[in-house]
């Protein structure tokens, strides 16, 4: 998966801050969803090398095993905490209203545990980038 995007600032610290351009719309709407009602830019301050000037167009990259990572932590975490939960109450009392519980109590501790494996996903991820010049 891979982005073209402008630095719009260059900072001495290793970072710098791009512009994302709109991602191009599908010809399945032509172009009245909501996905093409979102902000037609987006800013991200990133890890990149010092070379990188404002004002250089450069196309940012992503592996397609981070990308997995995060679809199965964002979408995946949640739905093993409830079926994990409801099979847990399930199993030690032997009730619907124990699965429902432990269901709910799984998407509880999925919530709670969430956010820090997240953080933990997204530094890998931006340490994962490539970026390179347009041509």
């Amino acid at each position: 998966m891979s982005a073209r995007a402008v630095v719009s600032a260059a900072h001495g610290d290793g970072y710098v801050d791009l512009e994302f351009e709109p991602a191009p719309g599908c010809a399945g709407c032509s172009g009245v969803c909501l996905w093409r009602r979102l902000r037609a830019t987006r800013l991200a301050r990133i890890p990149a090398p010092d070379t990188l000037t404002a004002g250089v167009t450069v196309n940012v990259s992503l592996a397609e095993r981070d990308l997995l990572r995060g679809a199965a932590i964002a979408h995946g975490l949640p739905w093993l905490a409830l079926l994990a939960g409801a099979a847990i109450g399930a199993g030690l009392f032997d009730s619907d209203l124990a699965a429902f519980s432990g269901a709910g109590l799984g998407l509880v501790a999925a919530g709670l545990l969430l956010p820090s494996i997240r953080r933990r996903a997204e530094r890998a991820t931006l340490a994962g980038l490539r970026i390179e010049l347009a041509e």
